[in-house]
């Protein structure tokens, strides 16, 4: 087995420039969704309305759509991470189960945070 090698953070730093690059988009585009930025949410009723359009025709699509929702929700990740977190454990890996652990943490904070912060109704197609 080859062990897993911790980054180091100047080693590559093409891939921080990226990640500051995305990270400053995300922080725009976030912004532009808490100000009520109009074109912005134009474009979001749009895509909308075309995704339900569709979709609304194709039962089987909206069957793998819900899928695919459940399986990626907050309680199916948490499960996921859990079982992975045991995995980890029982190989005796227990820093990489710690920082797993960690990073799923974060991810929740940043989620309910972001949820809390721009406070957005579902879209409603029904």
């Amino acid at each position: 087995m080859i062990p897993l090698a911790w980054p180091r953070p100047t080693s590559q730093p093409v891939t921080w420039a990226i990640i500051a690059v995305l990270a400053v988009a995300l922080a725009i585009l976030t912004g532009a969704v808490a100000a009520g930025w109009a074109p912005l949410e134009a474009a979001d009723a749009r895509v909308v309305l075309a995704a339900d359009s569709a979709m609304a025709a194709r039962a089987g699509a909206v069957a793998v759509a819900i899928v695919v929702t459940d399986v990626g929700s907050p309680v199916a990740v948490n499960v996921f991470t859990a079982v992975a977190v045991v995995v980890l454990l029982l190989r005796h890996r227990r820093r990489e189960a710690i920082y797993l652990v960690l990073v799923r943490l974060v991810a929740l904070g940043v989620e309910t945070a972001l949820k809390n912060a721009l406070a957005r109704p579902r879209p409603d197609v029904a």
